[in-house]
C-alpha cells in the first residue's frame, strides 16, 4: 500500500537540458516512473544534446516534444514559454525534473512549477535517487539500469556496429585443434 506522500507516477516529464544528459534519462526510464510523454526545454547552445536525448527517447518508444527557448538568459521569456507549457498540458499530472538546465532556467521552471502544481525532483546521479522538493515526500531509488548503448547515445556518441567475426578456415581449425589437445606436452 503506498503512502499518500509517496511520488506518483507523472504522465508528462519537463526536463531542462544540459550537458548531462543522465539527470533527465534515468527517470525516463525507469519502469516505475516512465512517462507518456516528455517535453524538453531546449536551449540553441544545446541542440545537439537536445537530438542525442531525443534519439534515445525514440528508441525506447517515449512520445517526446521538444519546445525551443529563444534566450535562455532571459527569465520572462522562459516563464512564458513554460507557462504555456502548463496551459497546454493542463490535467495531466506533471513533473518538473530540476536537474538539468541553466540555474536561470531551474529558477523560472520552479517558478511556474509552483503556480501549475507540478511536482518538481531533482536527480541524484551519485545515489541514484529522485529526491521530491516537497519535504514530505520520501526520496526513491531509482530502478533503471541503463543499457550502455543508450546512455552513450544521450551522450551524443554513435556507436559502430560490430563488425563480423571472421570464421577460421580449415588450416586454422587444424592449428587450434592441435594446440588444444596439445596442450599438456606444449
Amino acid at each position: 500500500m503506498k503512502s499518500e506522500h509517496q511520488m506518483k507516477k507523472a504522465s508528462v516529464h519537463v526536463l531542462l537540458i544540459s550537458a548531462q544528459a543522465a539527470p533527465n534519462l534515468l527517470p525516463v526510464l525507469d519502469p516505475e516512473l516512465k512517462p507518456e510523454e516528455v517535453v524538453m526545454l531546449v536551449s540553441a547552445k544545446m541542440k545537439s544534446r537536445g537530438d542525442a536525448l531525443e534519439s534515445v527517447l525514440r528508441e525506447t518508444d517515449v512520445k517526446y516534444t521538444r519546445v525551443y527557448l529563444d534566450n535562455e538568459h532571459d527569465l520572462e521569456s522562459l516563464e512564458s514559454r513554460m507557462l504555456q507549457i502548463a496551459v497546454d498540458r493542463e490535467g495531466p499530472q506533471i513533473a518538473l525534473n530540476v536537474t538539468g538546465g541553466t540555474k536561470l532556467m531551474a529558477l523560472a521552471a520552479q517558478a511556474v512549477a509552483s503556480v501549475a502544481g507540478w511536482e518538481e525532483v531533482y536527480v541524484d546521479v551519485d545515489t541514484d535517487e529522485v529526491i521530491p522538493m516537497d519535504k514530505s515526500k520520501p526520496r526513491r531509488k531509482l530502478a533503471t539500469a541503463l543499457r550502455l548503448r543508450h546512455y552513450l547515445r544521450a551522450y551524443g556518441y554513435q556507436l559502430e556496429k560490430t563488425p563480423p567475426v571472421p570464421l577460421p578456415d580449415s588450416r586454422s581449425l587444424a592449428l587450434l585443434k592441435t594446440l588444444v589437445t596439445q596442450v599438456g606436452s606444449l
